[in-house]
């Protein structure tokens, strides 16, 4: 009671304080103009979500981190977000029928000049049919090798029928013959085909594309790339259930913690900042993004040391630590940095228990005879190493039989790490097993 009635208080002098406030920081005049535009947008959100979306995700192309988070908030609405296609994009975002196509200003190192020039000679002429026709055509000055890769890898050139993986391959023959061609027509050179008879007809056959293809994961890999941002499919959807059973928080979750408390995220690494201390440690900055957005994650020598591998970008990771609290940004979100205590590999789970539920074990195979107690110390500093969610046993075979005994060290079940527990002397096999059956 004594805590609510302090809670209260301090509510009070709060209020107090915000109210004395709003007559004279905040007019009435400034308090109307707010008001009329919080309801013309809501209007226009409610009546028209598809376009308001287009327009929103426009508006903040230029910051490019909050592209993400608004084509997260079309795919909670149910509005589809197509990738960018030269054939179909405008610069910003646009309303195709009911879904929004990406803008072709959004798609890195794809600049202003060589856009103008694609939508001009697409509406002059037509859809382009193939790579070959889209460097014939498109102004040679202003398309370059980088515009024209970030255009393939983000699937811009998909509706031209051939594979990215194999328009990659053509690429720097597409980009020289079409201006040679364009050079030809400057200098009014004509090919042999111009020396058909009149009233003749010729067709241009442009070189084979290879049909190979990308898988899924290099797909994500370069849109993300690209696009700063997964079209395909993001490698945390359809994870949701999983994340939620390590009882762990999303990024926008963060907000509501308070400072210094223990939490737990999982994300996908992003940009990794590694520096060493004034006394010569190892330690880094790490982004951390998932669905919803992104936060910083630091982690300091000690730990460092134990998850480096870990820290590569697009590696989805499991991170506890403790909630630091930095202030308010200047939208009004608190910015929330994690102290990093813990970092470990992301594991798919199973079973529908209120926590992880690896089915995954590590087995090791010990003869009792042969046995070096120094083993057991040996194997757990190795397994403090490659910190997890997998359990790890170990079989000791005696005279009585096999006796189970689990260590208290979960892993990372990483080829390297069941290479070098494999190393230690002593250890008669070792199997990644999932109940019972080896995987």
């Amino acid at each position: 009671c004594r805590e609510n009635q302090v809670a209260a208080g301090v509510i009070k002098k709060l209020w107090k304080l915000m109210d004395d406030a709003g007559d004279y920081s905040f007019n009435k005049s400034h308090a109307v103009a707010y008001a009329l535009i919080a309801y013309q947008t809501a209007w226009l959100k409610a009546n028209y979500p598809v376009e308001y979306m287009a327009a929103t995700i426009s508006s903040v192309m230029s910051t490019k981190d909050k592209v993400p988070f608004y084509v997260d908030v079309c795919s909670r609405m149910g509005i589809e977000v197509l990738p960018p296609d030269v054939n179909e994009s405008g610069s910003d975002f646009r309303v195709v029928d009911t879904r929004i196509r990406f803008g072709l200003s959004a798609v890195k190192n794809v600049g202003a000049k060589v856009i103008d020039s694609i939508i001009e000679t697409r509406e002059a002429t037509g859809p382009f049919t193939s790579i070959f026709d889209f460097c014939r055509r498109v102004d040679s000055q202003q398309l370059k090798k980088n515009a024209l890769e970030s255009l393939i890898k983000c699937g811009a050139l998909d509706s031209t029928g051939a594979t990215r993986k194999g328009m990659l391959a053509v690429m720097a023959q597409a980009l020289s013959m079409g201006s040679q061609s364009q050079k030809d027509s400057l200098l009014g050179q004509g090919s042999i085909f111009d020396l058909a008879e009149a009233g003749g007809s010729h067709e241009v056959h442009d070189p084979g594309i290879p049909a190979a293809e990308f898988s899924s994961q290099e797909f994500s890999r370069l849109e993300k790339e690209t696009l700063g941002i997964f079209i395909s499919g993001h490698p945390l959807i359809g994870l949701e259930g999983e994340i939620a059973r390590y009882g762990a928080l999303t990024i926008k979750g963060l907000q509501e913690v308070r400072d210094k408390m223990t939490v737990t995220v999982i994300g996908m690494v992003g940009k990794v900042k590694r520096l060493t201390t004034k006394k010569g440690d190892p330690m880094a900055f790490v982004n951390l993004e998932d669905l919803e957005g992104g936060t910083e994650v630091v982690v300091f020598s000690d730990l460092y040391n134990q998850c480096k591998d870990l820290l590569v970008e697009d590696e989805v990771v499991v991170v506890k630590g403790r909630a630091d609290l930095k202030g308010v940004d200047e939208e009004g979100n608190r910015e929330v940095k994690i102290i990093a205590t813990e970092i470990s590999g992301f594991v798919r789970q199973g079973g529908d228990g209120g926590g992880p539920s690896n089915d995954e074990v590590v087995q090791l195979s010990l003869d009792h005879g042969e046995f070096d107690p120094g083993i057991l110390g040996d194997m757990r500093d190795l397994c403090k190493s490659y910190p997890g969610c997998t359990p790890v046993v170990v079989n000791m075979m005696t005279t009585d039989g096999v006796r189970k005994l689990k260590l208290g060290q979960q892993v990372q079940p990483a080829a390297e790490f069941l290479s070098r527990i494999e190393g230690l002397a002593g250890i008669q096999g070792v199997s990644l097993s999932r109940a019972g059956v080896p995987v």
